[in-house]
């Protein structure tokens, strides 16, 4: 009896050491961390876990892959953190100017891109009807989802593929889900702060030395996303 309680203890302590890492394999590389996040330890990363996003369609669920998927709806599937997340989300590029492009600045000069807007939505997380959910599949899962009663931002992005082949490729393309940590005073506190720390992280992540016009271009995509997500949050508030 002392043994099986003393191995439980063991188990316990291995879970919550490390909260929303499951397993010492699905941790990141110091690389990795600060590819992600722009630390160099786990100390100071936030809380995240590997998770693998599914689209559920009438005839059953498939992975989310890193090609595009467009439609007027969406349903997709998130396990993380202990519970899973159903986003129910409508196509939306109303916040997106007919045409919309990107310049990547390079060495070879400035390059025009294209901003894909057949693959963007909004919606909610089914349940929640406080919550608010900012979603792109145009190059994996990327996802900005607020979320009420003081459960914080939860942010998704595919790994680049260099990081996805050590994880477990065989269940779908894997993607990062990380989150702040949760706040007690009830709906989106302490939201700005959080968000222009986001802002300027990403905004660092983009003069970083990034080898492939895509990449430039998925953190662009994000970076507009947390944008467009915090203005649907304010305009929300306002109206309360």
């Amino acid at each position: 009896m002392m043994l099986k309680i003393v191995v439980l203890a063991v188990l316990a302590y291995t879970a919550y050491s490390k909260p929303g890492v499951r397993n010492k394999d699905l941790e990141f590389a110091t690389e990795e961390l600060f590819r992600y996040f722009g630390v160099e330890s786990h100390e100071k990363a936030p809380e995240y876990e590997i998770v693998y996003p599914l689209v559920v369609e009438a005839e059953g669920k498939r992975s989310v892959g890193k090609g595009a998927t467009a439609a007027s709806f969406l349903e997709l599937e998130v396990e993380a953190f202990g519970e899973t997340l159903n986003l129910i989300v409508d196509h939306d590029d109303s916040n997106y100017a007919p045409g919309l492009k990107v310049e990547i600045y390079t060495d070879e000069g400035i390059q025009k891109v294209p901003l894909r807007t057949d693959c963007v939505y909004t919606g909610k997380v089914a349940g929640e009807k406080d919550s608010l959910a900012s979603v792109t599949v145009c190059d994996g899962l990327m996802a900005v989802i607020f979320r009420n009663h003081g459960r914080g931002e939860l942010y998704i992005e595919p790994l680049d593929d260099e990081d996805a082949v050590k994880r477990d490729v065989g269940r779908g393309h894997p993607h990062v889900a990380y989150r702040n940590r949760p706040v007690e005073r009830g709906a989106f506190c302490e939201t700005e702060r959080n968000i222009i720390y986001l802002i300027l992280f990403l905004l660092i992540t983009l003069l970083k030395q990034i080898p492939h016009v895509s990449q430039n271009n998925k953190e662009l995509t994000f970076l507009t996303q947390i944008i467009h997500s915090e203005a649907e949050n304010w305009n929300a508030q306002l109206k309360l």
